[in-house]
């Protein structure tokens, strides 16, 4: 069975390595001459995720700096935290290691530009390749001739600048004027990364004035899935979509380290059951995955749409009942007196309760 993977980020790559490890043969078509670069992402990645990867060696490689969990940080300054234990990690040597990795294995990556996808052939800028199964784990960036699950993207910038300050928690700045999403600080040691999310031009612009006095030394920049409704599918027509090409990604944190790492993971987990029992419904039942897990969702997306359409006049009165507590730690007796006061914090706080609500559930798939 002819098995190709487009895409060479770590779904892809980690799809290949699980599928190796498992006995099945794989190749990756990948168009960058050297995987990892450039950058096109921050590296946070949680301990879930790290148990997903099952090996230390290379996250005693990678990782920067350990992190207690990320902090909201509203308008009027007040904070919530969310207490996640995780890691801040050289996304670009990861990504080189996972090649590595997967080379070892005896995997094979061919570097060619996919054109096209027609039928059972691909169409690269210097061959034609035939296939028997397609994994699709080109993130956000569509190929012609594939039918994606869903439509809709939105850009994501991280300037780097130096710095030695610490902080246990990375940093997400809630506010009217960092929509359509938050702006991000992570503090990897010798260096901070500071990071907004965007649909134009003059979201950008916000950041380079913000950070106007800074010296940048690099910025990274990437495509993230920004569905308006859960995707349709994950699986169809011989094709699996993993990672952000299927957008596993928390609509909360739109982290997705752990979403690229658990699809590829649960794809070669079907694929093996396909070679042993030669069921085709065993590539059907990935579609499972869209009522299993949290990231497909109807409540995470409007949770997503509740939390970043909120105005800052709401987003103080929350911070000012939190005060600098975890999510779920809700003070009712402060909050009730709170409405005595003001009756009109009521459509906030119930709005607050719904996402505290989701929070909790999709904990694990945080970052």
């Amino acid at each position: 069975m002819e098995i190709l993977i487009i895409g060479g980020g770590p779904a892809g790559i980690f799809c290949g390595i699980n599928l190796l490890e498992k006995g099945i043969e794989v190749k990756i078509i990948e168009r960058k001459k050297e995987i990892g670069r450039p950058l096109k992402c921050s590296g946070g990645i949680s301990k879930e995720g790290i148990e997903i990867i099952g090996d230390s060696e290379i996250i005693e490689k990678v990782k920067i700096e350990e992190f207690e969990g990320i902090s909201l940080i509203f308008p009027n300054g007040e904070k919530i935290y969310f207490k996640r234990k995780g890691f801040l990690i050289d996304r670009e040597k990861f990504e080189k290691l996972l090649e590595e990795k997967f080379l070892k294995l005896g995997g094979k990556i061919i570097r060619d530009e996919i054109k096209k996808v027609e039928d059972d052939k691909i169409f690269g800028k210097n061959n034609i390749y035939k296939y028997d199964l397609l994994i699709i784990a080109t993130g956000a960036n569509f190929v012609k001739g594939i039918d994606y699950p869903y439509n809709g993207f939105i850009f994501a910038t991280e300037k780097r600048i130096k710095s030695y300050e610490e902080k246990n928690f990375i940093e997400f700045y809630h506010g009217e004027i960092y929509r359509p999403v938050y702006m991000w600080k992570f503090y990897y040691g010798n260096f901070i990364g500071v990071g907004k999310v965007y649909k134009n031009k003059d979201d950008f612009e916000l950041l380079s004035k913000i950070l106007k006095e800074e010296k940048v030394f690099k910025t990274i920049t990437g495509k993230l899935p920004f569905p308006l409704k859960p995707p349709e599918f994950l699986y169809k027509d011989k094709k699996f979509f993993i990672g952000d090409s299927g957008a596993f990604i928390n609509q909360l944190t739109f982290a997705g380290i752990y979403g690229a790492l658990l699809s590829a993971k649960l794809c070669s987990e079907r694929i093996e059951k396909f070679l042993k029992n030669k069921r085709w419904s065993e590539f059907e039942k990935f579609n499972n995955l869209k009522k299993d897990l949290i990231y497909f969702s109807k409540s995470i997306y409007k949770a997503r749409n509740i939390l970043y359409s909120a105005k800052d006049k709401e987003l103080n009165i929350i911070g000012n009942l939190m005060n600098g507590r975890n999510y779920d730690e809700i003070p009712y007796i402060k909050a009730i007196k709170n409405l005595f006061k003001n009756p009109n914090f009521l459509k906030t706080y119930l709005k607050f309760l719904y996402l505290e609500k989701i929070f909790k559930k999709g904990e694990d798939f945080s970052f």
